[in-house]
């Protein structure tokens, strides 16, 4: 997550840069007209009016307007108010030119920067994601890699099959029977383990079916294990149901077969 908002974080000072170098120019061209106003106002000898102090407030140089127009489209100050003082005081073609920027940086340029962030963030989500899996992967070799080399210490005479004898030495290896506490196995149940990692049931243990047992058994039990297990007693009880079903249609056909003779 943190590596998302940090990759994202570019686009978003792209986006506020592109923001200020449009509010700069428009806002250069209104403290222009409002400061040259202002000026001719003063020169003049006129009394100040409240609306000139507004537009003063506003637009009296060029960091105060480009405030005005970034706190306009932001939500800042609502736009209504330095709109109705260019109408009033300075022209209304600076008064379009105020709304035109605001019109077009609402719903032109703020979208279009919301969609250009949210892309890149999507594509940095996926990224992120690729990155996860790869480490999982790299993850799970290491932990192969580790079950491998535990298999060839507990295969003393190196046949590359594990016996029921193998097993039940490496209870007096205090490292091993720590590993596979780990693990969540206990050892101590030799023969039940020995039976989970003989797939095949023909009293030893290959490296295949020792990595894939401890893969399937280690840390506790998931809500898929618990699926997979009521899986087959359904299935074990489904194929108990018919063969008890034939046997007793089998047992009927014969009585009726006796009671005919």
């Amino acid at each position: 997550m943190v590596n998302l908002v940090l990759s994202s974080f570019p686009s978003l000072m792209w986006g506020l840069v592109l923001l200020l170098i449009v509010s700069s120019i428009a806002g250069t061209c209104l403290a222009q007209a409002a400061i040259s106003l202002i000026l001719d106002n003063r020169l003049g000898g006129d009394t100040p009016t409240q609306s000139m102090a507004n537009l003063d407030k506003f637009f009296g140089t060029i960091p105060r307007a480009v405030l005005t127009l970034i706190g306009s489209v932001l939500g800042g100050i609502s736009w209504g108010e330095p709109l109705d003082i260019l109408f009033a005081t300075v022209s209304p073609i600076y008064a379009y030119l105020f709304l035109s920027y605001v019109i077009f940086v609402i719903l032109a340029l703020l979208n279009l920067l919301t969609g250009f962030f949210c892309e890149h963030a999507m594509d940095a989500a996926t990224l992120d994601r690729e990155m996860v899996i790869s480490q999982q992967m790299l993850d799970q070799d290491k932990i192969v890699k580790n079950f491998k080399d535990l298999y060839s210490a507990m295969d003393l005479d190196n046949s590359g099959k594990l016996t029921l004898q193998e097993l039940s030495g490496c209870l007096h290896n205090e490292k091993l029977v720590a590993y596979f506490a780990h693990l969540g196995i206990h050892i101590y149940k030799v023969w039940d383990t020995f039976k989970l990692m003989d797939e095949n049931m023909d009293g030893e243990v290959t490296i295949d079916e020792f990595v894939h047992a401890l893969l399937r058994l280690r840390g506790p039990a998931k809500a898929s294990d618990v699926e997979q297990v009521i899986f087959a007693m359904k299935r074990e009880m489904s194929s108990m149901t018919q063969s008890m079903a034939q046997r007793m249609d089998n047992l009927e056909t014969r009585l009726q077969e006796i009671l005919c003779r």
